[in-house]
C-alpha cells in the first residue's frame, strides 16, 4: 500500500475515534442542558421549543450510536443539527443560540479541517446578518446610544471573532499534529524496514550457519570414509606388498578404485552445485523422446530389492541428455535411499497441457513438513537421516533442481495423501517443427550421470 494511503488511513482512523468520543461528550452535555430546557419550556407552555429539544437530542443519540456510518457523514449530520438548533434558539429564545453557532465551526475544524470550518463561519455570517436584518433578535440588553440592530451586530461580531479564532487555532493545531503523526509514521516505517532488513540478514546468517554445519556433518563422514579407506589400503599394500598374493592384491586394488571413484563423485557433486548455482554452466540441448531415456536409466540403476513400476508415454523435449540422465538417476536414487526394501517406486511420464511431466512416487515415510521448503537446498537432509551410519551429503536433490532449471523447467516435492513422497519435473514439450536453441551459460559443463 502506498505511503500516502497508509497515512490517510491512519488519519481517518484517529479522527473516527475522536468523533466517537466527542459525540459521547456532546450527548451527555446535551442531556444536561436539554432536559431542564424542555421542563422550563413545558412549564411555560412553549411546546415548540420542547419538541425542538427532543428532536435535537434524538438526532444526537442516533448519530452517536450509529457507528456504521462514515465518521464524516456523522459529523455533517451533527453540524447541520447545530446550525438549525442555533438559528431557532436565536430567533425564539435569544443570545443562547450563539453558543451553537460558535461551537460547530470549531468542531468542523477539529474533525474535517480548515476549509469546512471556513464554510461554517460563512454560513454563520449569513444567518446572523439575516436575523439582524429581519429583526428577529430576541430580547437584548439595552445599551445607551446603540440601536437594537447595532447591539446585535456588535454581539454577533464578537461571537464570530471568537468562533473564527478557535476554529483556526484548532485547525492549525491539528495540522501540526498530523505533520507530527506523518513524521512518526515515516520514522516507524524506516525502523520497521531496518528491523526487517536485520531480521533477513540474521536469517541469512542462521541459514549460512545451518548450511555450514550440515556440510560439515555430511562431508565429515562421506569424504572421510573413502579417504580413510584409500589411505588404509595404500598402507597395507606398501607394508605387506611382498606377502600379498595376486588375488588379494586384485581385491585391494578394486577396493582402491571403488573408494577413489566414490571420493571423485562426491567432490564433483560439490563443485557442480557451486557451478550450477552461480550460472557457470552451459547445456547443449537436442530433441529427445524421454520414454526410452528414462527406461534405460532405470534399467541400468542398481536398485537392490526395490520395485520400479514404469508408466511412460512418448514425450519429446529439448534436453542435454547426460545432464537430464543425472536428474533421473538422482530422483530415483533418492527414492531408493529413503524407502524400505521391497517397496514400489512409481515412475510416470505424461503430458499436462504444454508441459511434459515426470513423476517419481515412493511408498516411504514422506517428507517432514518442516523440510518441504528447504529440501532442495544443498546439504539439507530429513531428520531421520542424521543418525544413519551413512547419512549422505544432501546434494542429490540440489543438483537435480539446478539441472532442471538449466533446462527451463521446475522440480517440486510434495507428500502424497496416502503416504510417501512425490517429486515432479515439468519441462516444456516440443514438436519436431520446434527449433532447438542451446541454453548457454558461461563456464564449464556439468558431467554425466553422477550417483
Amino acid at each position: 500500500m502506498p505511503e500516502s494511503s497508509v497515512m490517510r488511513q491512519r488519519t481517518e482512523q484517529w479522527r473516527a475515534e475522536l468523533v466517537d468520543r466527542m459525540l459521547k461528550v456532546i450527548l451527555v452535555l446535551g442531556l444536561l442542558v436539554a432536559v431542564p430546557s424542555m421542563i422550563i419550556a413545558l412549564q411555560q407552555g412553549d411546546l415548540r421549543t420542547a419538541v425542538v429539544d427532543v428532536v435535537a437530542v434524538g438526532i444526537v443519540v442516533a448519530v452517536t450510536f450509529t457507528t456504521r456510518l462514515p465518521f464524516a457523514t456523522r459529523v455533517w449530520i451533527l453540524l447541520v443539527t447545530a446550525v438549525v438548533l442555533g438559528t431557532y434558539l436565536l430567533v425564539a429564545v435569544g443570545l443562547v443560540g450563539h453558543a451553537y453557532l460558535t461551537a460547530y465551526p470549531v468542531m468542523a475544524a477539529v474533525v474535517l479541517g480548515l476549509r469546512p470550518a471556513i464554510i461554517g463561519l460563512g454560513v454563520n455570517a449569513i444567518i446572523l446578518a439575516g436575523i439582524g436584518t429581519l429583526g428577529h433578535m430576541g430580547a437584548l440588553t439595552a445599551v445607551p446610544n446603540f440601536t437594537s440592530l447595532e447591539v446585535w451586530l456588535l454581539i454577533s461580531a464578537n461571537f464570530m471573532f471568537l468562533s473564527a479564532v478557535m476554529a483556526v487555532f484548532c485547525a492549525l493545531l491539528l495540522r501540526r499534529l498530523e505533520t507530527s503523526l506523518a513524521a512518526e509514521h515515516a520514522l516507524t516505517s524506516t525502523l520497521e524496514q531496518r528491523q526487517t532488513a536485520l531480521e533477513a540478514a540474521n536469517a541469512d546468517l542462521k541459514r549460512s550457519e545451518a548450511v555450514r554445519l550440515a556440510f560439515l556433518r555430511a562431508t565429515s563422514h562421506e569424504l572421510r570414509t573413502p579417504l580413510s579407506a584409500i589411505i588404509g589400503l595404500v598402507e597395507t599394500l606398501r607394508a605387506h606388498d611382498a606377502q600379498i598374493d595376486d588375488d588379494r592384491r586384485a581385491q585391494l586394488t578394486e577396493r582402491l578404485a571403488v573408494n577413489g571413484d566414490r571420493l571423485h563423485r562426491l567432490i564433483t557433486d560439490l563443485l557442480d552445485v557451486d557451478r550450477l548455482s552461480a550460472g557457470h554452466v552451459r547445456a547443449m540441448t537436442e530433441h529427445r523422446n524421454l520414454r526410452p531415456l528414462v527406461a534405460q536409466v532405470v534399467d541400468e540403476l542398481a536398485i537392490g530389492e526395490h520395485i520400479i513400476a514404469l508408466d511412460l508415454i512418448d514425450a519429446d523435449v529439448a534436453i542435454d541428455v547426460p545432464k537430464f540422465e543425472r536428474v533421473v538417476v538422482n530422483l530415483i536414487a533418492n527414492a531408493v535411499r529413503h524407502t524400505p526394501a521391497s517397496t514400489t517406486i512409481q515412475v510416470r511420464l505424461f503430458h499436462d497441457g504444454d508441459d511434459v511431466v515426470l513423476q517419481v512416487d515412493d511408498d516411504g515415510p514422506g517428507i517432514d513438513p518442516d523440510y518441504l521448503e528447504i529440501i532442495f537446498d544443498p546439504f539439507v537432509q530429513g531428520p531421520e537421516r542424521h543418525n544413519d551410519a551413512k547419512p549422505g551429503t544432501g546434494l542429490g536433490l540440489a543438483l537435480a533442481q539446478e539441472l532442471v532449471r538449466l533446462h527451463g523447467g521446475t522440480l517440486t516435492a510434495q507428500n502424497l495423501p496416502a503416504g510417501g513422497a512425490r517429486f515432479e519435473v515439468r519441462l516444456p514439450a516440443v514438436s519436431a517443427a520446434d527449433e532447438v536453441v542451446p541454453i548457454a551459460w558461461r563456464g564449464e559443463s556439468v558431467g554425466g550421470a553422477g550417483r
